[in-house]
């Protein structure tokens, strides 16, 4: 089997699950990744190395920056090699710049952060890097940005159920750029994905009840506070209708609009999402045009996304379903010693004893069923089955890999497929 070349900028909470979860994927080679600095808390760097994985040197003020920061880069590898035991030679490890490895690379996942010129990274790369390069060259390079991003910086926002085939001709034009979205609208968009392929809803509305900050970003931890956002609504629903706005089924969604708002509270223990659905059960519709939780679980488990989406009929604790992930792995492959997934939750958990019915008639005679679904998201793992997914979509005129396959080939790489 033919393999695509993966460049990946930024190591983050992102972007190190791409490298990691990447290199198991069998029609992959993650061929180089970009970072602005050679040291960090956590040693990335010379991890990589470790792993033979070439390193290019960006730069925190842009273009400017390159030389000087490819000199740190060597610098640095020469000074750490023998201590962090790195075994190969400096120009094969640190082979150049952010530019070349878009030279070297099929795709690139863009999982950079922080602002160069007034613009964010991944806007600037696109048109300082990206955009030049698939002018002049005569092989384009494909790029995925990362959810943080306005949705115009891609062709479509993508979610591997809804758009995947879309995203497969996006990748034979002459502007192969996506966005893959957030936590938060990749689990809406499953849990609304379930519910549009079978029923008719009418309005859709969302509180989102989000962790302060990722673990080890102290910085921007909140204490004894929560905060109710700056406006209303937030950006999550308008970007689950970006993901559906061309898909077959969005007709079933009546209203056409995801209403949300989304408070920070003081936990960095995953997301949480209070959801109401509400079903028209006035003729033409019928009281079956609302499911029932034995036809939800039914609809969840013959389902394409029957492994991103995890029915839970505890009552649910962000902490507790945490250390479950943890725990599982440890039981589970502690013969082989390894924990390949190191408690990372790919699936978006709905809580089944959450499931309840509001019925309500108006003054004029219009029926509706109110369903109410809480749902647990792992923010810092959730995007990775669909950004690997983004990649074999955006190179499907070279791997021809569908939708179906794709799904199947990433969730059994990830373990989701295990009981």
């Amino acid at each position: 089997m033919s393999k695509i070349k993966v460049g990946v900028i930024g190591t983050g909470t992102i972007g190190h699950r791409v490298i990691a979860y990447g290199a198991r994927q069998k029609d992959m080679e993650i061929c180089g990744v970009s970072k602005t600095t050679p040291d960090d808390v956590y040693n990335t760097t010379a991890m990589l190395w470790k792993s033979g994985i070439p390193v290019y040197a960006s730069s925190r003020i842009g273009k400017d920056g390159l030389s000087k920061s490819l000199e740190d880069f060597r610098t640095y590898f020469n000074k750490v090699k023998d201590k962090e035991k790195i075994y190969g030679d400096v120009n094969e490890l640190v082979p150049g710049t952010i530019a070349d490895l878009i030279d070297e690379s099929d795709v690139i996942v863009d999982s950079s952060a922080g602002t160069i010129n007034k613009m964010s990274v991944p806007e600037y790369n696109k048109k300082e890097f990206y955009v030049p390069h698939n002018e002049r060259a005569g092989r384009k390079v494909k790029v995925i940005f990362q959810g943080g991003e306005e949705s115009d910086i891609g062709k479509i926002s993508f979610n591997a159920a809804v758009n995947y085939d879309e995203a497969t001709e996006i990748g034979k034009s002459d502007e192969p750029y996506i966005r893959q979205v957030s936590c938060n609208t990749t689990a809406l968009s499953r849990i609304l994905y379930a519910f549009l392929e079978n029923y008719v809803i009418n309005r859709v509305y969302v509180v989102i009840v989000r962790r302060s900050t990722d673990p080890g970003e102290e910085s921007k931890n909140i204490l004894n506070d929560i905060y109710l956002g700056e406006h209303l609504p937030s950006h999550h629903g308008p970007d689950v209708e970006e993901v559906f706005k061309n898909y077959k089924n969005f007709k079933n969604l009546l209203d056409k609009q995801i209403l949300t708002s989304a408070i920070k509270v003081t936990t960095d223990q995953m997301h949480a999402h209070d959801i109401t659905l509400t079903f028209p059960v006035s003729a033409p519709y019928g009281e079956e045009n609302c499911p029932t939780k034995e036809k939800f679980i039914e609809i969840c488990k013959n389902s394409v996304l029957k492994n991103r989406i995890a029915l839970d009929d505890s009552v649910m604790h962000t902490s507790r379903l945490r250390e479950f992930a943890r725990r599982k792995e440890r039981m589970l492959y502690m013969k082989a010693q390894i924990f390949p997934n190191c408690g990372d939750m790919f699936a978006v958990t709905a809580g089944l004893n959450s499931f309840a019915f509001i019925r309500r008639t108006t003054v004029y005679g219009d029926k509706w069923i109110h369903l109410k679904l809480q749902t647990a998201v792992h923010q810092e793992a959730i995007v990775i089955p669909d950004t690997i997914d983004a990649i074999r979509a955006l190179c499907y005129d070279k791997l021809q890999v569908s939708r179906d396959e794709s799904i199947k080939m990433t969730d059994e790489s990830l373990g989701m497929n295990e009981e």
